[in-house]
């Protein structure tokens, strides 16, 4: 799906314009309420996703277990 993506412009619109839909349209089961965003890089940029607190998550301030991981392509 992403190698389509960055293959053919036709393949890369519908994911950067619908991901949650193309992604589950593929089978990929995602949480209900849950928003999917696709970020198209440009060239030598580096994108970099920080966890999100786990008191934001609905967990404890003090207990960050349920961090999730930081993301950086």
């Amino acid at each position: 799906m992403l190698g389509r993506a960055w293959a053919d412009e036709n393949g890369k619109a519908p994911l950067l314009d619908d991901p949650y839909g193309v992604l589950r349209a593929q089978g990929l089961a995602l949480p209900a309420g849950k928003a999917v965003r696709v970020v198209e890089g440009a060239p030598g940029e580096t994108l970099s996703v920080p966890p999100q607190r786990a008191s934001a998550q609905g967990g404890s301030a003090a207990g960050e277990e349920r961090v999730s991981p930081l993301v950086i392509f």
